[in-house]
């Protein structure tokens, strides 16, 4: 379960695959008698587009504002927004921006495949 979340992780967009957690999976991998071409298939999100994900995380990293059009999906519109955001993650096999909302003027979570 470890070598799959962590190839996962290796896999997901942005991420280095040949940076330390590629690397520490290597060895522990080598340590279980694990081979390479042996596959764990491991998706998120699987309908996001990875360019959105580097645009959030260099809006992060650059503490810059995004204009998005966000679907609602418990409203069914699209809207136009303005998002500060500060974090992406995983989680539940779907990807998630943390942002602060210009248009709510409050903290909201919004999923990225709906951006």
């Amino acid at each position: 379960a470890l070598v799959a979340a962590g190839r996962g992780m290796v896999r997901s967009p942005g991420a280095d695959p040949n940076g330390s957690l590629a690397r520490g999976l290597a060895k522990l991998s080598q340590s279980l008698g694990l081979t390479d071409d042996e596959s764990i298939e491991v998706r998120l999100g699987g309908s996001v587009v990875p360019e959105i994900l580097a645009i959030l995380r260099t809006a992060i990293r650059d503490r810059r504002r995004v204009a998005i059009g966000y679907y609602s999906h418990g409203r069914d519109e699209q809207t136009a927004r303005e998002i500060s955001p500060h974090q992406v993650y995983a989680d539940q096999g779907h990807w998630y921006a943390s942002a602060w909302c210009h248009q709510a003027d409050a903290e909201r979570i919004f999923r990225v495949d709906r951006i």
